[in-house]
């Protein structure tokens, strides 16, 4: 889906943005290399313990790794839901 593609895509360009290779990903974080690729790839559904380590790796929030660029609000889906709330009041 939408959310687990951005937050795969996300994980990769903070981490090539930061010249961190896969193999030094691993190690930091304490993540099989493999396991890794797979989340870049969308391949694996990580637990949200394997997003608090990748975060912290890469010395960025959660929340970093849910920011859609494209968005015009960062808050846009929090703003969906409260607006989905109110219309079925």
């Amino acid at each position: 889906d939408n959310i687990h593609l951005l937050l795969s895509h996300n994980i990769r360009r903070i981490r090539e943005a930061q010249r961190i290779s896969l193999r030094q990903f691993s190690l930091m974080t304490g993540i099989d290399r493999t396991y890794l690729s797979g989340v870049e790839n969308g391949r694996r559904n990580p637990t949200v313990g394997t997003l608090e380590k990748i975060a912290s790796g890469l010395g960025v929030s959660m929340e970093a790794l849910f920011h859609d660029p494209n968005a015009n609000n960062t808050n846009n889906a929090v703003d969906q839901l409260d607006q989905l709330a109110v219309s079925l009041w």
